[in-house]
């Protein structure tokens, strides 16, 4: 008897997959995470879902890896768990979400120096060309509302390019402006933020699971960030980030 059912545990554990363990797919998107010299990620989105995982009794790996194969992935792949992402229309049905993962507000950027830029609203900043991240809901949604959009690779477009003038105008997270900002040595004088964009800042940012995950598994890690809400531990690692 303990032999068959030993057989059939293993039968429903899908090859190289232990029981209570998940596999998170990431790019590098600092401050949400950080790529040390190792290769092994940290940062406010991965130390949110270290906990959950932990709580919830789960063994996390972190795989980073570049933004298109981390999507592929979590397109593909049971068990697997993708951040950071926007909460989008577009994107509702393609995964099962988990849980925020840190405060997400985005908003458009120009060089302080540019004095030839101006407007105050969305339809005023249409005649400007926007640096956006390609394959990211920022890009999407800037040639759905018919922006002009130079697009580049997730590492490719940032502060550092707007301060060249690459482009006008830069639609970023503002933690993650921030961030590079300090990080580059460049002063956040040296850039001015035109306008927050509502429809990316809502409730925050993003952990979802694949769509081929068991429903017992998303369940597990919804519960287990109930359980960090209510005991602060999520609110105590966003401010170690601010």
């Amino acid at each position: 008897m303990g032999r068959w059912l030993l057989l059939l545990i293993m039968i429903f554990i899908p090859a190289g997959l232990t029981a209570g363990q998940v596999t998170l797919v990431t790019t590098s998107f600092e401050p949400y995470v950080i790529e040390d010299k190792e290769g092994a990620g940290s940062g406010m989105a991965v130390e949110i879902i270290k906990a959950v995982a932990a709580e919830a009794g789960y063994v996390l790996e972190i795989k980073l890896l570049p933004w298109n194969r981390a999507l592929s992935h979590a397109a593909r792949d049971q068990n697997t768990i993708i951040l950071p992402l926007s909460r989008t229309p577009q994107r509702e049905a393609l995964y099962k979400w988990v849980c925020i993962v840190g405060p997400y507000n985005v908003s458009l950027y120009k060089n302080a120096s540019r004095d030839d830029i101006h407007f105050v609203t969305l339809d005023g900043a249409k005649k400007y060309t926007v640096g956006a991240q390609a394959r990211t809901s920022r890009a999407q949604w800037l040639m759905d509302n018919g922006f002009k959009v130079e697009l580049g690779s997730v590492n490719g477009v940032d502060v550092t390019r707007l301060k060249k003038n690459r482009f006008d105008l830069l639609l970023y997270p503002e933690l993650v402006a921030v961030y590079e900002m300090r990080k580059r040595g460049y002063e956040e004088e040296s850039f001015t933020r035109m306008l927050r964009v509502d429809e990316f800042s809502r409730d925050g940012i993003y952990a979802a699971f694949s769509k081929s995950t068991p429903d017992n598994v998303v369940k597990a890690f919804r519960k287990a960030f109930g359980t960090l809400l209510n005991q602060d531990r999520y609110q105590r690692i966003v401010d170690r980030y601010r």
